[in-house]
């Protein structure tokens, strides 16, 4: 496996990882919100690609007014789920902040489906909202202390 930063000809393949991940993760109407943040909103994004091809994606954006970085958009095709390949993303993405910010805290706001997985890479709920994302998908609000 190898994690790469995100190219704009990654698009579809990032694209039809998410949608294989509707209804089980993510609402049909996401999909659409993340095409727009691929375009208009990314700011570190990186794609997981072995030798099947593209198998995971998962993006970092910075609150600097607020100095915290933000775990976004994550998945991994559901074939290759269970693997451990959304833990190695995530570490990445994780050292990636350590390694060229100085935040000292990172949030993810995920939903019903992943919090388990962040709480197992350390993140602790913070809150947790009915609906927020499309219905029947509720935000759990989560954060992490950035160990230097």
């Amino acid at each position: 496996m190898e994690i790469l930063p995100y190219l704009p000809e990654h698009k579809q393949a990032v694209l039809d990882i998410f949608q294989a991940n509707v209804p089980e993760h993510f609402a049909q109407e996401e999909i659409d919100q993340l095409a727009i943040y691929l375009d208009k909103s990314r700011e570190d994004f990186f794609v997981l690609q072995g030798d099947e091809g593209f198998v995971g994606a998962g993006g970092i954006n910075y609150n600097k007014e607020d100095n915290y970085a933000v775990l976004s958009w994550a998945a991994v095709h559901p074939v290759h789920q269970r693997k451990g390949y959304g833990s190695l993303l995530t570490r990445h993405r994780l050292k990636h902040i350590v390694d060229h910010t100085s935040f000292p805290k990172t949030i993810v706001r995920t939903s019903q489906t992943a919090y388990q997985f962040y709480q197992k890479m350390g993140f602790e709920l913070q809150y947790t909202k009915e609906d927020f994302w499309a219905k029947g998908f509720d935000l759990y609000y989560m954060t992490r202390e950035m160990n230097r």
